[in-house]
C-alpha cells in the first residue's frame, strides 16, 4: 500500500512539472491532447561467449542478434507492447538501446520496483530483464496513457532435445559389443551372448523387440560392427567371406571372385570394400575389382558406419563417407574417408583421406570407444561413451554434429547460434556398453546394456519430419 502511494505521489508530481516544463509563451500546447507509443524497436543486441573445444581450448564466438528481425506488436486497446517472436535462449536483455516514438512524453519504470521513475529519452538503455510500466503524458497535461512493455525471451531452446527414458524394457541387455542397423523399415541390433552372436529386431520406432535369437549362417566371430545396406539387403564379413540377408537372422555365403576382409559402404550403385591392402568395389556383391587408390595404413578396420547423399548442385554426383576406428591406433581422432563417385558425366572415382590433425582442425571427430555415426536430417551427429585415451572427451560428455560432410565436428557446448541434439544427463559418465540408431521419424534411440534403459530423443522442429 505505502509503494502504491509512493507511486501516486510520483506521478503526480511528474505530471505536475511535464505541464509546467512543457509550457512556453510562445507555443499554445492547449490543442496537444494526444498521448500513445506509436512505434517501438531495439537496436542489435551483441555479446560474446567464450567456449572450449575438446582440447579444452578457448575460443570466443560473437552473437549478434538483429533488432530488426524482431518487431513489436502495440496493443493500443490493452496498453500492450510486445515482440511475439520471443528472443534466443541467453540472450542478455539488462542493457537494451531502444528506439521510442510517441505522440507526449513518456516515463517508465520496471513493474514491482521502487525505483525511481526516469523520462524516456531517445535511444535509451533500459534493464528488461522485467517488464517495463511506461506511462505517456499529452502535451497539455489532460490525459495520460499507461503501457506494459516486455521483451520476450525463450525460457529453453525452441528446438531443445525431448528425451523419454524406459527404464529396463530392453530385451537385449545381456548382448555384449551391441550394434544396431536399419534395414527398409525395421532395425536389428546384434550382439554377442555365451560365445554366441544374436540378434534382435523390432519396426523402427517402436520398443517391440524380438527375444534375441542366435543367427544362422555365420559365425560368431563375424564383423558385424561394419554392416552394410545394399539394395534391399544386408551385408557383412566373417572370414574374408561376404554374407547377404534379408531378415537379419539368416545369412548365405556369396562365392564371390576375390575375399573381401572390410566393407567400408555404398552408395546406391555400388558396394565398396578392401582386401589385401587395395581398395575394392562391386555393382552385384559377387564381382569385385580393384580400385587405383592408394590404400595406406590408416584405413579403419572396425566399428565402421558409412553414409552416402547425391551433391546438391548435380544429381550424377554422390559422395560417401565413411567413418570407423583403427584397431592398433592410439590416435586421439578417429578415421575419416570419403569418396566421390560420378554417374553419366566424366569423374574420377577415388577415395581420400580428410585429413583433421588437431594442427589443422580444432573440430575433428574424436577417437572414442562403442563410438557411432548416424545422419540425422541436415546433418552428420557422433558420440561415444569412452575415452580411448586420458584426457580426450568424457564418457556421454557430448553429441557432436558435422554439416560439411564429416572435415568438423562441433557439439552445443561449441555452438552459440543453433541448437542441436544433446545426449541425456543422466548417461554422463555412463560406461555401459550401448546400441543407437535414427528411425525414419528423426527420433534417436540409445539402447544401453546392463541396465537394458532405453532412451528416446528429438529436436522439438523434428518431431513430424519425414524423410525427403
Amino acid at each position: 500500500m505505502r509503494k502504491s502511494l509512493y507511486f501516486l505521489l510520483s506521478i503526480f508530481c511528474l505530471a505536475s512539472l511535464i505541464t509546467s516544463c512543457i509550457k512556453d509563451e510562445t507555443v499554445d500546447y492547449s490543442g496537444y491532447t494526444k498521448c500513445a507509443i506509436t512505434s517501438f524497436s531495439f537496436k542489435d543486441i551483441e555479446w560474446d561467449d567464450t567456449v572450449k573445444n575438446q582440447y579444452n581450448e578457448d575460443s570466443i564466438f560473437t552473437t549478434t542478434i538483429a533488432g530488426s528481425d524482431y518487431p513489436f506488436t502495440i496493443d493500443q486497446e490493452r496498453g500492450l507492447i510486445y515482440n511475439v517472436d520471443s528472443l534466443p535462449v541467453g540472450t542478455p536483455v539488462n542493457k537494451v538501446l531502444v528506439e521510442l516514438v510517441a505522440d507526449g512524453e513518456v516515463i517508465y519504470r520496471r513493474n514491482n520496483s521502487a525505483d525511481s521513475i526516469p523520462y524516456y529519452v531517445n535511444k535509451d538503455t533500459i534493464n528488461f530483464s522485467a517488464p517495463i510500466h511506461a506511462i505517456v503524458f499529452a502535451l497539455n497535461g489532460s490525459s495520460t496513457k499507461e503501457y506494459t512493455i516486455s521483451l520476450n525471451v525463450h525460457k529453453q531452446h525452441a528446438d531443445s532435445t525431448q528425451w523419454t527414458r524406459h527404464n529396463g524394457e530392453w530385451v537385449g541387455k545381456d548382448l555384449q559389443t551391441p550394434k544396431a542397423v536399419t534395414y527398409g523399415k525395421s532395425v536389428a541390433v546384434f550382439g554377442i551372448k555365451d560365445g554366441k552372436l544374436m540378434v534382435t529386431t523390432a519396426p523402427q520406432g517402436s520398443m517391440n523387440w524380438s527375444t534375441p535369437t542366435e543367427v544362422s549362417g555365420i559365425s560368431a566371430e563375424a564383423n558385424y560392427d561394419n554392416i552394410v545396406y545394399f539394395q534391399q539387403a544386408l551385408y557383412l564379413i566373417d572370414n574374408d567371406m561376404l554374407y547377404v540377408s534379408d531378415d537379419a537372422m539368416n545369412w548365405t555365403k556369396i562365392q564371390t571372385n576375390t575375399p573381401v576382409s572390410t566393407l567400408l559402404g555404398c552408395n546406391s550403385k555400388e558396394l565398396f570394400g578392401a582386401y589385401d591392402k587395395s581398395f575394392i568395389v562391386s555393382d552385384d556383391a559377387m564381382n569385385w575389382n580393384k580400385e587405383n587408390t592408394e590404400y595406406p595404413e590408416f584405413i579403419p578396420d572396425s566399428n565402421i558406419f558409412s553414409y552416402t547423399s547425391q551433391y546438391n548442385t548435380n544429381q550424377y554426383l554422390e559422395r560417401t563417407v565413411t567413418f570407423g576406428q583403427i584397431s592398433e591406433s592410439t590416435d586421439t581422432i578417429a578415421a575419416v574417408w570419403y569418396r566421390d563417385n560420378g554417374y553419366q558425366i566424366n569423374y574420377s572415382n577415388q577415395w581420400g583421406y580428410m585429413y583433421t590433425s588437431r594442427d589443422d582442425n580444432s573440430y575433428a571427430l574424436p577417437n572414442l570407444e562403442n563410438l557411432v555415426v548416424l545422419y540425422y536430417k541436415d546433418y552428420l551427429i557422433a558420440f561415444g561413451n569412452k575415452s580411448r585415451n586420458k584426457g580426450s572427451a568424457r564418457a556421454f560428455n557430448q553429441l557432436y554434429v558435422s554439416k560439411d560432410w564429416g572435415l568438423t565436428w562441433k557439439g552445443q557446448k561449441n555452438e552459440t547460434k543453433e541448437t542441436y541434439l544433446e545426449l541425456p544427463s543422466a548417461l554422463y559418465r555412463n560406461e555401459n556398453e550401448f546400441a543407437a540408431y535414427v528411425d525414419s521419424e528423426y527420433n534417436l534411440w540409445i539402447l544401453m546394456s546392463k541396465t537394458g534403459d532405453v532412451w528416446c530423443g528429438y529436436l522439438n522442429k523434428m518431431k513430424f519430419a519425414n524423410k525427403d
